[in-house]
């Protein structure tokens, strides 16, 4: 999936969750079954940045990370959970968002532009903003 954010202070903290949940039947359920998390962001591994994922050997683990994107650009984040299933090779699987960070852009030009107030020397000038678009002050 995709979200798009603004490069501005406010808008630019994303909390991403991964959730790893082992559906098991009830007369196994007490089983301990360890999971991994490895979390990436555009490749680089920033799992020391995430949360210590909650219950890790038991049917539901959560692990959450916090940013704050302040380059435009598109980033791929990437949580795997590998998990141990005794007498089996460990179990992977991943998820992935693309997080777009929106840069600056043009504002919209004036709409309905008129002078009003005219004098010798001064004028006024109205005008319709056609719509508000994310561009911070440089």
């Amino acid at each position: 999936s995709t979200l798009r954010l603004p490069s501005h202070p406010d808008y630019n903290q994303t909390t991403l969750t991964c959730t790893a949940t082992l559906p098991l039947p009830p007369e196994i359920d007490e089983l301990e079954f360890d999971k991994v998390f490895t979390w990436t962001m555009s490749g680089t591994d920033v799992t020391s940045d995430a949360t210590t994922p909650t219950n890790p050997d038991g049917i539901e683990s959560i692990s959450t990370l916090t940013r704050d994107l302040t380059i435009a650009g598109d980033i791929v984040f990437r949580c795997e959970v590998n998990i141990s299933i005794p007498g089996d090779p460990v179990v992977s699987n991943s998820s992935s968002m693309t997080i777009i960070v929106l840069g600056p852009s043009n504002p919209n030009k004036p709409t309905d532009m008129t002078a009003v107030d005219i004098l010798h020397n001064e004028a006024t000038i109205q005008w319709t903003v056609s719509s508000i678009t994310y561009t911070p002050e440089q």
